[in-house]
């Protein structure tokens, strides 16, 4: 019974790990397309997406301790909300400077969310199976930036760009209350 609790719990969370990239996949052609219209050049787009990384590489060490010690749901649940109100930041938006420095905070949250995701999955998984479990978020992850820059596209060109971000925004919200609702806490969660 307790094979099938842990493996049931692994793909669920999958499944809500699949929502994280899902909304990430969907916002990446979104903010440069915006990016565009609101008279961006092609190097501020081109700083758009080196702000993110960059904001990503520096912050996600220190944001791996952090979930080490104040609990990978809570670190995962708070990036998932920030990425969530980002998102939505972009509708009042008309500055290039603005999308750049949007894109490094949207860089630093995504950081928080994929570091504790990770690390969720082999607290669930039973050791011999750590493989399996990252192979679950790595393949989470393929689909949501497979399928989410056409999903992306597609509801910018049918609905425009503010019920894009809204919606998308509105899908990480959701998932970080599934996150804070439906996951259990681990035990790095009360560790001080």
């Amino acid at each position: 019974m307790a094979q099938v609790t842990v493996h049931a719990s692994r793909h669920r969370a999958a499944g809500r790990r699949r929502f994280v990239f899902f909304g990430h996949g969907v916002c990446m052609p979104l903010c440069a397309l915006y990016a565009r219209e609101i008279g961006a050049s092609s190097v501020e787009v081109s700083l758009m997406a080196i702000s993110y990384l960059l904001a990503n590489f520096a912050v996600t060490p220190a944001l791996g301790w952090l979930s080490d010690h104040m609990g990978h749901r809570t670190i995962l649940g708070v990036s998932l909300l920030t990425y969530a109100w980002l998102l939505a930041a972009y509708v009042p938006v008309t500055s290039p400077g603005a999308l750049i420095a949007l894109r490094a905070l949207e860089g630093v949250s995504a950081a928080g969310a994929l570091t504790p995701a990770r690390a969720l999955m082999n607290t669930v998984a039973r050791p011999a199976r750590y493989g399996e479990a990252l192979g679950l978020v790595t393949t989470a992850r393929t689909v949501g930036i497979l399928a989410g820059p056409a999903v992306g596209t597609l509801l910018a060109s049918s609905f425009g760009y503010t019920p894009s971000f809204l919606a998308t925004s509105g899908v990480l919200t959701l998932t970080a209350l599934a996150v804070f609702l439906f996951l259990r806490p681990q035990k790095t969660d009360v560790t001080p």
